[in-house]
């Protein structure tokens, strides 16, 4: 199964795996589990710790993220498309980027966000 991790979904699993859910847990470990990454979520947690809304220590999280054996997936022009067409249900640019990338790449979005969960894309948590 392909995975994308939702920004939250990234930090728990680095720093605080113990915030996620069971079956999160279950399929981060699961050999059939290809785990991938979009640099905007990288990108959003930059932006609030800038902004004074995050205080994770970014290279403490990329460590982790190392040891997560996730494929950074690349921006690619189809994604763009994609998003163009969204229903706007969520605000946030950064999650609506993520859908349109798990609906263009035909992934599972591992998020707790309901906003997500209510686009049609796969979604776990």
């Amino acid at each position: 199964m392909d995975l994308l991790l939702d920004t939250h979904a990234l930090i728990w699993a680095a720093i605080s795996p113990e915030k996620l859910s069971a079956r999160v847990t279950e399929l981060l470990l699961a050999k059939s589990s290809n785990l991938f990454l979009s640099p905007i979520s990288l990108w959003e947690i930059a932006i609030k710790n800038n902004i004074g809304k995050s205080d994770i220590n970014f290279n403490v999280l990329l460590r982790h993220v190392s040891n997560l054996d996730v494929t950074m997936i690349q921006m690619e022009n189809e994604h763009f498309e994609t998003l163009l067409n969204l229903p706007n249900i969520h605000k946030d640019p950064f999650d609506r980027y993520l859908v349109s990338l798990a609906i263009t790449e035909k992934m599972t979005i591992i998020t707790a966000d309901e906003n997500i969960q209510r686009y049609d894309v796969s979604c776990v948590w």
